[in-house]
């Protein structure tokens, strides 16, 4: 509010003059004010501070809790403040300190991105010794605190496991969709995934409340389940009923109705949706193709209320969710939202945006075809830049190296050979970067040969480069891993540089018998280019027994003409 339209106490609080003689117990008052109306005046903060230090010794645990939340809420994190505040231990002299304070310190100091591990340390213990007391809601929230600190060993998570269980068989109504929420992604970010804990708090807790949960805690607790992985198969059978439950009570279109009425919760909506979705993809749960069908129908009716982020995580999901509107909602997204969210996109997104695009054959139109084309160039420069600075660890360079592979394949379906060959020219540096550092991943190898097929265009630098990581692959994947796509884009290209054709010629072999019509006749075509050097005959014969296996069985009866002329 401005000035004139705050309250006497609103104004007292505000005044850095006056914050010079206040109490404890009023300062933590006007902080938490201040906070909870998002002031984020320097001088203002300022001034808390140095008061908070001038009356540390009469502070109070309560206090302490107040005053935390306020710079929580603004978001100021003052870490020299918190350092000496945290120093002064308080909690071990305050007899009126409750669990509830102890549990608002651990949240608010997570939140503010302060993490001093002998106070969360001293914390967890509290905690652990009051646990049977303490409120359902704070114990779910210190886990939350304790996940987001990192401060997952502690003895305090073991202690609220136990508790947590015991609670799911003789107080079951206390654990509320909002503290399961909490606590089910603090163990999943800690790594806790054993099924002896998750599976009776999933079947006699979860499940059980399933219609009380709102779509945004059931997409937070199916985000939680999937972070968990193959380590858990009950997931699995959770998420389904979780989806049998959606088709049913059509909560998706429910959701965004509701939301849409909302401006809270109008952002929220996508998210949710996008979030769910990638959940199911993930784990490869496609087998609901009514579920399937409702995230894209879903979101083609509200795709204007999507960010950048959302619709790539949604278009990366609905490739591996088929359904007769898949297809629909990605073409859409194309041609009517992409060009407006383009700029917002960094390499991750256009990968995962770009590659959806190709599968579902959409097209863009020639002005957005070439901001995405600059745009790419751009961000490859960038990523280049980010790659060398010396902070940035290997899931950085893995993510860029994936991120590599999908953009180039999209690249090729989507723009124009002038503007591939643009693409593949920012490329390049940021490709030998990843050699150089180890970290070019598969897909992106094969990405990288076959756009250079597609073009015709022999950097025979950057294939000899290229050649010792495509053997490394090769032989750590006992040579299978899309070996025949590889060896078709050399023989387009007409080269084997390095060792990489003798160890294709072992990877053929070993996979002939598995590749398709297409896929031999493409690999025997690619050999005959390659005037069969470094192909073995037993491999040419595997090749020429696997397309004969192909055409003679009856699910390939009617081969068609393009693979009898190949072959």
């Amino acid at each position: 509010r401005k000035p004139q339209d705050r309250s006497p106490l609103e104004s007292f609080q505000l005044d850095p003059r006056q914050v010079q003689h206040m109490s404890p117990h009023v300062l933590s008052g006007a902080v938490a004010s201040a906070g909870s109306n998002r002031h984020r005046g320097e001088t203002l903060w300022r001034a808390y501070s140095d008061r908070a230090l001038s009356v540390q010794e009469r502070l109070t645990v309560h206090d302490l809790r107040v005053m935390l939340k306020g710079y929580a809420d603004a978001s100021v994190r003052d870490s020299a403040l918190f350092r000496k505040l945290m120093a002064s231990r308080l909690w071990r002299s305050d007899k009126q300190a409750t669990p509830r304070d102890l549990a608002s310190i651990a949240v608010n100091l997570a939140k503010l991105g302060f993490v001093d591990r002998e106070t969360f340390s001293e914390i967890g213990s509290a905690v652990v010794d009051r646990i049977e007391a303490m409120d359902a809601m704070d114990l779910a929230s210190v886990a939350n605190a304790f996940s987001r600190a990192g401060c997952c060993e502690h003895e305090l998570m073991t202690a609220l496991k136990a508790e947590f269980q015991s609670r799911a068989k003789s107080r079951s109504k206390e654990l509320t969709p909002a503290v399961m929420t909490l606590t089910l992604n603090a163990f999943a970010v800690c790594g806790h995934h054993e099924p002896s804990f998750w599976k009776p708090l999933l079947d006699d807790v979860v499940l059980k409340q399933l219609p009380e949960y709102t779509l945004t805690q059931a997409a937070l607790v199916a985000n939680a389940i999937g972070r968990c992985g193959e380590s858990m198969p009950e997931a699995r059978s959770a998420l389904e009923t979780f989806a049998e439950h959606w088709v049913q009570s059509g909560t998706l279109d429910m959701h965004f109705e509701t939301a849409a009425s909302s401006s809270s919760d109008s952002t929220k909506a996508p998210e949710n949706l996008a979030y769910l979705a990638n959940t199911y993809a993930r784990l490869r749960l496609s087998s609901n193709s009514e579920l399937n069908e409702a995230f894209a129908t879903t979101s083609m009716r509200q795709l204007s209320q999507f960010t950048a982020w959302q619709l790539a995580l949604l278009c990366g999901a609905l490739v591996h969710l088929p359904s007769q509107g898949q297809k629909a909602c990605i073409t859409l997204i194309a041609q009517e939202v992409f060009s407006d969210v383009l700029k917002d996109c960094s390499l991750g997104h256009l990968a995962l945006l770009t590659s959806a695009f190709g599968y579902a054959r959409a097209s863009l139109t020639s002005p957005v075809a070439a901001s995405l084309t600059k745009h790419t160039c751009s961000l490859a420069a960038s990523a280049r830049a980010a790659l060398a600075q010396p902070h940035r660890g290997g899931d950085h360079r893995t993510l860029t190296s994936g991120s590599l592979g999908s953009l180039l394949d999209g690249a090729v379906h989507l723009l124009s050979p002038s503007q591939c060959l643009q693409v593949l020219a920012a490329l390049r540096p940021l490709t030998m970067d990843l050699v150089e550092k180890g970290n070019l991943r598969a897909s992106a190898l094969y990405s990288v040969f076959s756009a250079h097929a597609h073009l015709g265009l022999r950097d025979l630098e950057l294939f000899e480069a290229l050649a010792p990581v495509g053997v490394s692959i090769l032989e750590e994947n006992e040579g299978s891993l899309r070996s025949e796509r590889l060896f078709t884009a050399l023989g387009m290209l007409g080269v084997t540089p390095g060792h990489l054709g003798k160890s294709l010629d072992k990877a053929l072999l070993v996979k002939a018998p598995s590749l398709s019509l297409a896929e031999s006749t493409q690999a025997l075509l690619a050999a005959s280019s390659l005037e069969f050097r470094d192909i073995s005959a037993n491999t040419v014969e595997a090749l020429i027994s696997a397309a004969k296996e192909s055409i003679s069985s009856s699910s390939s009866a009617s081969a068609s003409g393009r693979e009898l002329a190949r072959l």
